[in-house]
């Protein structure tokens, strides 16, 4: 399995697509989270805080400590609890 594979950021990206919000190839993370704040009306402050911690995840070499792996899991938890996106 990739490094990473089993971030909960995924279940994120996943609910929103099948709301109608998926991320666009050419859209990097943070171009996504403009859109969706943009467009969707969604507070992407916690959703920033996801990103950061799935990309270190998935990309630093030295990865999460425990308590940031479980951080990520938490707060990706929380996020797909709490936020629905606007259809305009």
């Amino acid at each position: 399995m990739l490094i990473g594979a089993d971030s909960e950021y995924y279940r994120i990206e996943q609910q929103l697509t099948e709301q109608g919000w998926e991320r666009r190839a050419h859209e990097t993370a943070q171009d996504w989270m403009v859109r969706l704040n943009s467009d969707a009306k969604l507070d992407t402050i916690l959703l920033a805080e996801i990103v950061e911690l799935h990309n270190r995840y998935r990309l630093d070499p030295l990865g999460l400590s425990d308590a940031q792996r479980a951080q990520l899991s938490q707060t990706a938890g929380v996020w797909l609890r709490t936020t629905v996106p606007v259809h305009n």
